[in-house]
C-alpha cells in the first residue's frame, strides 16, 4: 500500500520544498482536505503558503526516530533523510538499514563505544564496530561448521560410505565489509574503527604476536602519506581503492575454554592511484601529504642534503607543488606525438577538478561533489604545518615499524625529493638547431643535477632521456630530439611513473613484512580472512572523463554485488523466520545486468572498455575514431542513450544505476596508455639508489615487452578479480555520506544540507534499497516488545483469559498473544506477516499498532463507560483463545485417531505381508524339494539300469559257461542246454535265441495260473522282452510277469517235481534266482538310503523356514 492511500484528513505530510527553500529538499505540512476523485488535497505547508499538491506527491512522516530504518512505519526518501539528519545533529552519525550501515561524517571527534577482549558491543547497535563484530562471528561460526562437516565427510568416507549423494556442501567463512560513498564521508575513519576493533578483537590474546600489532598500526601511516591529499571536498582524502585482507588463524582448544583466534598476518591491494596528481593538482588543493610531510618536518641535515627550502613558505618554488602548473604550454596531441605517455594510470584530479574548472556554489551536475574557490594559503596555517610536523614523525616510525632501516628510510626520502628536483627542470628552445629541438633551460641545470643525484641515475642519461627519442624502423633504430613540449611531458610521464612503481613497491614491502610472522604450514588460501574495502563512490560532474568512467564502471561492478548480498540477506532470514520455504524465490530489484554487459560485452560481444582499449592500440589512435565507434557499436543499447546531435562527435551517454552520466572524450587514448618506455625502465633499474633499482626491477612491465599495457586492461582484471572476491565472501555494507561540501561542522547551524546529502543517498542506492525493503515487510518487531507494550490495550476480562492461559507453568509465546490481539483488532492479514520470533509488518503498517494503543486511550479515559467498540475488543480476544483451545484439543483427537488409524493399516499390512511371505515359503519348498527327489530319483533309476545290466551280462556269462561244460561232459544234450539257457536269458531281459510263442494257457480269461515251465521245453515261459519292444513295455511286462510268479521264484512255480530233473539243469535254475535275490536286496538297500535322504530333506525344511522369515530375505534366495 503506497503513502498516497493512506494519507487521510489531518495527516502530516512531507512534501517538496517550497520555493526558496529548495535545501531542505523537504517540508512538513498538514492535510486540509482530499478530493478522491481528482487525486489532488490541499495542505498547508510548515512556511505558510497553502498548496493544492497530487496526493502521490506526499508521503508521510513517522511518529520516531529509529536506530534501524527498517523499523520506520513509512520508508520513504523524506522520512530516511529526516532520520539520518535528526540523529546526526543528537551526535549518533550511524545508522541501520536492514544489514547495511549509513554513516554521516560527523566532522568533528566523537566518542566510541566502549568495547575490548570481554565487552563486545551488541550487534543490534549501529556502528562499525558492530559490523566488524558481526563479520568476525559469521567467519568463527561459518569455519566451525565447515570443519565439523568435513571431519564427518572423512569419517564417511573411511568406513566406505558414498559422499557423493550428499551433493556439495559449501559453507562461506570468508568476510568482506564494502565502504564506499564520496570523498569526505569518512570512508577511511570507518575503515580504520572496522580494522581496529579486528585488530583489538584477537590481538588480545597472549599467545598471538604483539609485533603485528604494531605493524598494523603503522601501515596507516605510510598509505596515507604517500596515498593522500588535501582536496577542496575533503583535507585527508584517499586517492586511491584499497582492499585490505586481515588473516586469521584458529588455535589449539584450551582445557575448559573454546578455540581462540589468532590475527597471523594481513595482506593489501591498491587501485587506480591519482598519479596525475603528483604533476598537477587544482587550486585550493595539495599535492600528496608525503612531500608537505617531508618538507616542514625534515630536520637540518636532511633538509640541507635533499636541498629543500629553509622556509615552509618557500615550498612554492618547486613546480610540482604548486597549483595548476601543468606545463602550460603543452598539449595532448604534441604529448602523443612524442610518443611519451603523459596520462598515465588512474590521473583523476584533471578529469575531477581542473585547473580551468568554473566554481560553483552549488551542486554540479550529479550533485555529487562541489568545487569551490578555495586560497591555497590556508595550507600554511601554522596548525596544518605543524600537523605535517607531526604527522612527518609517525611516518618514520611507521616505516621502522615495517622493518625498514634508516639507509632505506632515506633513500626513499631521496626519491620523494628527486621527484620534487625533477618538476622544476625547464626547457627552452634550442637556438643551434633549426628543429625547434629542446634543451634544458639555465635555471634547470641545478635541478637536473639534484634530481639525478636523488633518484641514483647518470646526469647525461637522464639528460638523453628527457631530450631524445628513439624509433625503430626495421632493424635500424633513429634517433631524433624532442621539442619543448614533448620535453615537458615525457618529464612529468617519468615523475607520475617513479611515483606510481615506488608506491605499490611500498604496498608490497608491507604486504611482505605483515606476512612475515606467519609460518603455518597451512597455505595462506586456505585459512579464513575479513576484507575491508575502502573505494571510491560513484562521480557525476558537469564534465565527465577516462577516470570517472573506470569509477563508475567500478561502482556498477560493486553495486551489483552490493543488490545480490543485501538482497541474499533478507531472504535468508526470511527462511530463517518461515515466512519463505527454501527454494522459493525471493523479490530483488530489478538488476538486468545491461549497464555491466554494456562495460564488459556480452558472451562473444566486445564491451564498451574493450573498444576503448582496442582503438588505444590501434597504429594512429584517437579519441574521435574511437567515440564515433563507440557510437556505432552501441547505438541501439538502452543503457547507451544518445547525446544531443550537437555533443555527438565529443560525448556519449551511459545510464548508469545511479542515473544518466555524460563523458567527454578527448583525453582517454591518452590516458588509457600505460607503458614504460623502454629507455626509462632500463634506466632506472640500474639505478644506484637501491629503492628505485628496486622498485623498477619487481615492475611487472618491461621495455622490451611487445604487447601494449592499457590503464583499461589492467584496471578491468584487477576489479573482475575483486568482484569474484567478494563475491565468493559474506559481505557487510557501510554507506558513507558527507553532510556539506564544505566539510565544516557547527553546533546549532544547518550543517547538514540535505539537499547535498539527498544526492548522495540516490548514488549511494539507499532510496532504491528502501524501495525494495518496502516491497516487503521492512518493519519488524519482537514479540516480548509487543506484548509488553500492549498488555494494557486489553479489557480486563480478556486480560485475564490471556493470564489465566500463562498459568500452571502452561505459559503462552508471544506469538500467540500477537495472533490473538491483531484478531480482536480486526488488523487485516496482509499487513503483517509471523515469524518464529517477530512479526513483519509491510512498508508503513506498522500504524496500525498507534490505532491500537490510540483506542486502548480512550477506553481508558472512559473507563466507567463499556463502549460496543471495547466489548467487541474483548469478545473477539476471548474468542480467539477459546478456539485456539478447541483447535489444540480438535488437533489432538484428530491426531490421535490418525495415529490409530495408521497402527491398524500398519497391523493389517504385517498380517498381509506374513500370508506373502508364507506363501513364497511354500513355494520354494516345494520348488527345492521336488527338485531334489527329481535328482535322486533319477540318480536311483541310472543306479537300477546299471545293476540290472550287470546281472544280465554276469547271467548270461555264467549260463554260457554252464551249457559250454555241460556240452563238454556230455551230461546234457545240446537241445537241452540250448533251452534251458533260453528261459534264464529270458528271465534277466536277454533276448531268447529263437523265435518263442506264449502258451495258450497264459491268454485264459480271468484266471492266473503258474508258470508250467516244462524242463525240456521252453515254449511255456513267457518272454520279458522282444526285440521290438520298447523299454516301458518291457519293464511293464516285467512286472506284470513277476506278479504272477510271485517274484519269480522258479522251484515253487516248477510243476514238475524237483527230483525227477536233470541235477545240471536244476543248478542252473539256483544260479538264476540267487542272482535274482541279490538283485532284490540292492534294491531294498536303494529304498533305504531314499528314506534317509528324505529324513535329511525334512530337516533342511526346517532350517530354511526359519532363515526366510522375512520376505527380502525369501526373494534373496529365489
Amino acid at each position: 500500500m503506497s503513502d498516497a492511500l493512506r494519507v487521510r484528513v489531518e495527516s502530516d505530510v512531507w512534501i517538496p520544498a517550497c520555493k526558496g527553500n529548495e535545501r531542505e529538499v523537504y517540508e512538513l505540512a498538514k492535510v486540509l482536505s482530499m478530493d478522491d476523485e481528482a487525486k489532488t488535497c490541499t495542505v498547508k505547508a510548515s512556511s505558510g503558503p497553502k498548496l493544492q499538491l497530487s496526493i502521490d506527491d506526499l508521503q508521510l512522516t513517522n511518529p520516531r526516530v529509529v536506530p534501524d530504518m527498517t523499523s520506520l512505519y513509512h520508508i520513504n526518501d523524506a522520512g530516511i533523510l529526516h532520520n539520518l539528519k535528526v540523529r546526526s545533529e543528537k551526535d549518533l552519525p550511524y545508522t541501520m538499514m536492514g544489514s547495511v550501515l549509513v554513516s554521516v561524517n560527523p566532522l568533528h571527534a566523537v566518542r566510541d563505544p566502549d568495547v575490548g577482549p570481554n565487552k563486545v558491543l551488541p550487534a543490534d547497535v549501529p556502528h562499525p564496530y558492530s559490523i566488524s563484530e558481526n563479520a568476525f562471528k559469521n567467519m568463527t561460526f561459518s569455519y566451525e561448521r565447515k570443519m565439523q562437516v568435513t571431519r564427518q565427510l572423512e569419517i564417511m568416507s573411511r568406513a566406505g560410505q558414498d559422499v557423493s549423494s550428499m551433493g556439495d556442501i559449501e559453507l562461506v567463512v570468508n568476510q568482506s565489509v564494502v565502504i564506499s560513498g564520496e570523498s569526505g564521508s569518512g570512508k577511511t575513519e570507518a575503515g580504520k574503527r572496522v580494522l581496529s576493533h579486528l585488530v583489538t578483537r584477537t590481538c588480545s590474546n597472549e599467545s598471538n604476536n604483539s609485533k603485528l600489532d604494531v605493524q598494523l598500526a603503522g601501515v596507516g601511516p605510510i598509505l596515507e602519506g604517500f596515498g593522500n591529499a588535501s582536496t577542496v571536498c575533503n583535507h585527508n582524502s584517499s586517492r586511491f581503492g584499497k582492499f585490505s585482507k586481515l588473516h586469521f588463524l584458529q588455535t589449539s582448544q584450551e582445557r575448559g575454554r573454546g578455540r581462540s583466534w589468532d590475527l597471523v598476518g594481513a595482506t593489501a591491494e591498491t587501485y587506480l592511484l591519482e598519479k596525475s596528481r603528483v604533476v598537477n593538482h587544482s587550486n585550493g588543493e595539495r599535492n600528496f601529504h608525503v612531500f608537505y610531510q617531508l618538507i616542514n618536518g625534515a630536520d637540518d641535515a636532511l633538509r640541507k642534503r635533499l636541498e629543500l627550502p629553509a622556509k615552509v613558505q618557500d615550498a612554492r618554488k618547486f613546480r610540482y607543488l604548486t597549483p595548476g602548473m601543468l606545463a602550460q604550454s603543452t598539449d595532448a596531441s604534441a604529448g602523443a606525438a612524442a610518443g611519451k605517455s603523459v596520462g598515465g594510470a588512474g590521473g583523476r584530479a584533471r578529469g575531477r577538478r581542473g585547473a580551468g574548472a568554473a566554481p560553483s556554489s552549488a551542486p554540479s551536475k550529479g550533485g555529487m561533489t562541489k568545487t569551490m574557490t578555495v586560497s591555497n594559503e590556508r595550507y600554511f596555517e601554522p596548525q596544518i604545518l605543524e600537523k605535517d610536523k607531526r604527522n612527518f614523525g609517525f611516518l618514520l616510525q611507521a616505516l621502522a615499524d615495517i622493518g625498514k632501516t634508516p639507509t632505506e628510510i632515506d633513500e626513499l626520502l631521496s626519491v620523494v625529493g628527486g621527484i620534487l628536483h625533477l618538476g622544476n627542470i625547464s626547457f627552452v628552445n634550442d637556438e643551434a638547431t633549426s628543429d625547434d629541438a629542446a634543451r634544458v633551460a639555465d635555471d634547470g641545470k641545478a635541478a637536473l643535477h639534484k634530481s639525478a643525484s636523488l633518484l641514483g641515475v647518470n646526469e647525461a642519461d637522464l639528460l638523453t632521456l628527457l631530450l631524445e627519442k628513439e624509433v625503430k624502423a626495421g632493424l635500424e633504430v633513429i634517433k631524433s630530439r624532442l621539442d619543448t613540449t614533448s620535453a615537458q611531458y615525457g618529464r612529468d610521464a617519468l615523475a607520475k611513473w617513479t611515483y606510481g612503481i615506488i608506491f605499490d613497491w611500498l604496498v608490497h614491502e608491507i604486504n611482505a613484512v605483515l606476512m612475515s610472522s606467519y609460518t603455518a604450514d597451512t597455505p595462506l588460501e586456505e585459512i579464513p580472512f575479513i576484507g575491508v574495502l575502502d573505494i571510491f563512490g560513484f562521480e557525476s560532474f558537469a564534465k565527465n572523463g577516462f577516470e570517472q568512467l573506470l569509477i563508475n564502471y567500478t561502482n556498477e561492478s560493486l553495486q551489483s554485488t552490493f543488490n545480490y548480498q543485501v538482497f541474499v540477506a533478507e531472504a535468508d532470514l526470511y527462511k530463517q523466520e518461515g515466512l519463505i520455504l527454501a527454494g522459493e524465490p525471493f523479490a530483488c530489484p530489478a538488476d538486468d545486468g545491461a549497464c555491466l554487459d554494456l562495460f564488459e560485452g556480452k558472451p562473444g560481444t566486445a564491451g564498451l572498455l574493450m573498444e576503448i582499449d582496442s582503438e588505444s592500440r590501434a597504429p594512429k589512435p584517437s579519441d574521435d575514431k574511437m567515440n564515433r565507434r563507440l557510437h556505432q557499436c552501441f547505438g541501439k543499447e538502452k543503457s547507451f542513450p544518445k547525446p544531443h546531435p550537437k555533443d555527438l562527435a565529443k560525448k556519449f551517454l551511459v545510464s548508469h544505476y545511479a542515473g544518466v552520466v555524460e563523458y567527454t572524450v578527448g583525453d582517454f587514448v591518452e590516458k588509457n596508455n600505460d607503458r614504460i618506455p623502454a629507455k626509462m625502465h632500463a634506466l632506472m633499474r640500474v639505478a644506484s639508489n637501491s629503492v628505485v633499482c628496486s622498485a623498477f626491477e619487481r615492475c611487472a612491465d618491461s621495455g622490451s615487452s611487445k604487447a601494449k599495457k592499457t590503464v583499461v586492461a589492467n584496471f578491468g582484471r584487477q576489479i573482475r578479480g575483486l568482484v569474484d572476491t567478494l563475491e565468493s565472501t559474506k559481505c557487510s555494507f557501510i554507506r558513507c555520506v558527507k553532510p556539506n561540501p564544505e566539510m565544516k561542522y557547527a553546533p546549532g547551524t544547518n550543517w547538514f544540507n540535505n539537499q547535498y546529502v539527498a544526492e548522495q543517498l540516490k548514488c549511494l542506492s539507499i532510496p532504491q534499497t528502501a524501495a525494495v525493503l518496502k516491497s516487503g515487510f521492512p518493519t519488524r518487531i519482537e514479540y516480548d516488545s509487543i506484548v509488553s507494550a500492549y498488555q494494557t490495550a486489553l479489557p480486563p476480562d480478556a486480560l485475564q483469559v490471556w493470564q489465566r492461559a500463562n498459568e500452571n507453568g502452561n505459559k503462552q509465546n508471544g506469538r500467540t498473544f500477537v495472533c490473538a490481539l491483531f484478531w480482536a483488532f480486526k488488523v487485516p492479514q496482509e499487513a503483517y506477516r509471523l515469524g518464529l520470533s517477530r512479526v513483519f509488518f509491510s512498508s508503513g503498517m506498522i500504524d496500525l499498532l498507534d490505532r491500537i494503543m490510540k483506542e486502548a486511550a480512550a477506553w481508558a479515559q472512559d473507563e466507567g463507560k463499556e463502549s460496543e467498540e471495547k466489548i467487541e475488543v474483548g469478545r473477539r480476544f476471548k474468542l480467539y483463545y477459546a478456539r485456539l483451545r478447541w483447535r489444540r484439543c480438535a488437533a489432538k483427537v484428530i491426531a490421535c485417531n490418525k495415529f490409530l488409524a495408521v497402527l491398524k493399516a500398519s497391523r493389517a499390512r504385517g498380517n498381509a505381508a506374513r500370508v506373502a511371505q508364507a506363501a513364497v515359503r511354500s513355494f520354494l519348498f516345494r520348488l527345492v524339494i521336488s527338485k531334489r527327489i527329481e535328482k535322486r530319483l533319477e540318480a536311483k533309476r541310472a543306479a537300477e539300469r546299471k545293476a540290472r545290466e550287470a546281472a544280465e551280462r554276469k547271467a548270461r556269462e555264467e549260463a554260457e559257461q554252464k551249457r559250454r561244460e555241460a556240452l563238454k561232459e556230455g551230461k546234457v544234450s545240446r537241445e537241452e542246454a540250448a533251452e534251458v539257457f533260453s528261459q534264464s536269458a529270458q528271465h534277466h531281459g536277454a533276448p531268447p535265441s529263437g523265435p518263442s510263442k506264449p502258451s495258450k494257457d497264459s491268454n485264459l480269461r480271468g484266471k492266473k495260473p503258474g508258470l508250467a515251465i516244462d524242463a525240456g521245453s521252453s515254449k511255456n515261459m513267457p518272454p520279458l522282452k522282444t526285440p521290438t519292444e520298447t523299454g516301458a513295455k518291457a519293464r511293464q511286462r516285467y512286472r506284470s510277469a513277476k506278479r504272477i510268479s510271485g517274484g519269480w521264484n522258479l522251484s515253487g512255480a516248477l510243476r514238475t517235481p524237483r527230483g525227477s530233473l536233470n541235477p545240471d539243469f536244476l543248478e542252473l535254475v539256483d544260479m538264476a534266482q540267487q542272482g535274482i535275490k541279490k538283485e532284490n536286496q540292492e534294491l531294498r538297500d536303494q529304498n533305504e538310503r531314499l528314506r534317509s535322504d528324505l529324513e535329511e530333506l525334512k530337516a533342511d525344511l526346517i532350517l530354511l523356514r526359519k532363515a526366510t522369515t522375512p520376505f527380502q530375505h525369501v526373494l534373496h534366495i529365489v
